[in-house]
């Protein structure tokens, strides 16, 4: 296999759509960014909490017309905990080892 291929073939993307234009599109974490996950759940939302930004590959959010950074649009999403626990549960459920095994 190309190492070129491996990205585009391997590593989940999860597109989290805001409404009907908005949206998010994440990647999964990787081993080392994953490393401290475990069976705790409050220290695993704060894992998540962390790399959030990192994971974002692209989105729809601006200010005035241009893209805002990832950590402006964490930001702005922290300002509703729904929408926010929506998106990380949205993230998480939707790369499980089931999807992995199926194939993409």
């Amino acid at each position: 296999m190309e190492l070129a291929d491996f990205e585009q073939k391997f590593i989940y993307k999860i597109k989290i759509n805001i409404d009907d234009e908005n949206y998010i599109l994440l990647r999964e974490p990787t081993v080392l960014e994953m490393k401290e996950y475990g069976d705790d759940v409050q220290k695993n939302l704060e894992i998540l909490k962390c790399l959030f930004d990192k994971c974002i590959l692209e989105h729809t959010f601006t200010k005035g017309g241009k893209p805002v950074s990832n950590e402006e649009v964490v930001k702005i999403l922290n300002k509703s905990v729904f929408l926010y626990n929506e998106v990380l549960n949205g993230w998480m459920t939707n790369i499980p080892l089931t999807k992995r095994l199926r194939g993409k």
